[in-house]
């Protein structure tokens, strides 16, 4: 819409709630899928990132983190220092999210 020149208003106190029933699985796939792949190819081909929809600069690096986290976890039986930086990446990627799941203990 915006490509096409509308603009486009944020209510950014709005608030709405579903009655999905969400599991781990789910949310997860959600997250990925229906959220953080559309966003990112859309930020990538602006060239640009924002932080006014669900999203923060911290993110980035958390979404890295886990990544690397990821790819160190899957070589960690060729080597026990790939096992500690698996573990040294995945916990800089929750200590980025600590606000994150703060709120889901909260709610």
């Amino acid at each position: 819409m915006r490509d096409a020149e509308f603009r486009i208003a944020l209510g950014k106190k709005l608030m709405g709630t579903h009655l999905t029933r969400w599991t781990l699985t789910g949310m997860v796939s959600s997250d990925i899928f229906d959220r953080a792949l559309p966003w990112d190819r859309m930020a990538f081909a602006r060239g640009s990132f924002t932080t006014q929809l669900n999203t923060s600069y911290g993110q980035p690096l958390a979404v890295a983190c886990a990544c690397l986290g990821l790819v160190f976890l899957a070589i960690s039986p060729l080597s026990a220092w790939a096992l500690l930086a698996a573990v040294m990446f995945f916990a800089v990627a929750i200590l980025v999210d600590v606000p994150l799941f703060q709120f889901f203990i909260r709610e």
